[in-house]
């Protein structure tokens, strides 16, 4: 499969998505080197401005160059999303960043309110020493 395509576009999956409206791709191209007769790997690692946030974790994207520098790192556009990675809207790893961190603070309140209304007399199990 070739992964360059016309005006060096290229396909990667996205692996960093932390960033707001940017994600890190890795960008895989083949190389047949006919001195050693064997094929190598060769990864390309670009950011990438996503405008929307719709890049998650794994997605596999096609990127493509701006022709100009987007701040100091970003240099490349997502131009389409070829397939997304399934996602669990109560699965707690499609939360990005902040979102995440406010849902486990949310969480450990509850469960230190539930600990709170424990009487411990009322504990069947024996206490270790």
């Amino acid at each position: 499969m070739k992964n360059k395509m016309p005006g060096n576009e290229m396909i990667g999956f996205v692996v960093n998505d932390k960033h707001p409206k940017s994600v890190r791709v890795f960008c895989d191209r083949f190389m047949h080197v006919m001195r050693y007769k064997k094929t190598f790997r060769y990864t390309k690692k670009v950011w990438a401005h996503d405008e929307n946030s719709e890049c998650r974790l794994g997605d596999i994207v096609q990127v493509q160059p701006l022709g100009y520098r987007m701040g100091p790192m970003k240099t490349y556009v997502v131009r389409t999303i070829l397939h997304q990675e399934p996602r669990d809207a109560a699965d707690k790893s499609c939360l990005r960043g902040s979102d995440a961190r406010n849902l486990v603070v949310a969480h450990g309140e509850d469960e230190q309110q539930n600990f709170d209304n424990v009487d411990p007399a009322e504990s069947k199990e024996p206490m270790q020493a």
